[in-house]
């Protein structure tokens, strides 16, 4: 992540703000802004077999597109490109999350938001929801939480076998899928880079 910053003195209506590019972006795997999770050994065995399956980097791109320090005012934001009827593990982070749609669907039991949709998670709430059949583009605000620690429920085997099967049914498909509709529409050159994904990670 490069912030670009103006530092001309005879531009004073620029002091004080900072741009950050989405080009030196790093993937959420790659920024160090994870911590090892303690799960239970069904979980990490699911986790494993999903991985197996493409989980997550065949369905799922997560850039840290700006990461402050307290001093700095403490705001994270990612973004998050999840392809089409990608599935998350029912979660929950140790820190409020405010979430946008930008693009796609994002189906959450019967909801459904639309882009330009938001939907607020306090901290410590579980939640799950899937991409519809578009994908879905989503950012996620945080305040004061530079880790994205992210704490997965327990799931029946039946709902493990549904999430394998989803990656197994969509991965050739989601192989094809390089560019998200955002930056599929710029100019410039976005690297899509993921790091290597061990199976006690959790996301």
């Amino acid at each position: 992540m490069e912030k670009l910053t103006d530092s001309t003195d005879d531009d004073a209506a620029w002091r004080g703000m900072t741009f950050y590019s989405a080009v030196t972006a790093k993937d959420l795997w790659a920024a160090g802004a994870l911590t090892p999770q303690q799960v239970s050994d069904e979980t990490a065995a699911a986790t494993a077999r999903l991985a197996e399956a493409g989980w997550p980097h065949t369905g799922a791109m997560t850039k840290v597109l700006v990461s402050q320090t307290a001093e700095e005012g403490g705001f994270q934001l990612h973004y998050v490109w999840f392809k089409p009827n990608w599935v998350l593990r029912r979660h929950h982070h140790p820190a409020d999350c405010l979430y946008y749609v930008v693009s796609g669907t994002a189906h959450m039991g019967r909801r459904v938001l639309k882009a330009g949709d938001s939907f607020f998670v306090p901290s410590g709430v579980q939640y799950q929801y899937s991409a519809g059949p578009e994908g879905c583009e989503v950012l996620e605000i945080r305040r004061g939480s530079k880790i994205v620690d992210t704490v997965v429920a327990e799931h029946s085997p039946a709902q493990w076998d549904r999430m394998v099967e989803t990656m197994r049914d969509n991965r050739e498909a989601w192989e094809q899928l390089r560019l998200s509709p955002t930056f599929a529409n710029r100019n410039d050159d976005v690297p899509v880079t993921h790091a290597v994904l061990g199976p006690d990670d959790a996301r």
